[in-house]
């Protein structure tokens, strides 16, 4: 792995949410699209779970473009809001 890709990865908070740690941490539990992102968004606020959407930049080949966006919700909501997504159809 190079080094870009690493930093990345602990940029990004690694590849899974640890269930361990203050439970008013945000985690990201989703990267979805761009156009995607503001209606679950929504939808985890319509179950009262508090969540929030980042642009993320999608890198290129020869260009870098936000086109993605991560979920973020608090760590002790977490399972609640991965299961509200699956229940909504989004392969999680």
């Amino acid at each position: 792995m190079n080094v870009r890709k690493t930093l990345m990865r602990w940029l990004d908070r690694g590849d899974a949410v640890e269930a361990t740690g203050d439970p008013n941490a945000a985690v990201e539990i989703a990267n979805v699209s761009i156009f995607d992102g503001p209606r679950l968004v929504t939808l985890l606020a319509d179950r009262g779970i508090e969540a929030h959407g980042i642009e993320a930049t999608t890198d290129g080949l020869h260009f870098s473009a936000q086109t993605r966006m991560r979920i973020l919700v608090r760590r002790s909501e977490a399972g609640a809001a991965v299961a509200a997504l699956r229940d909504h159809g989004l392969p999680i």
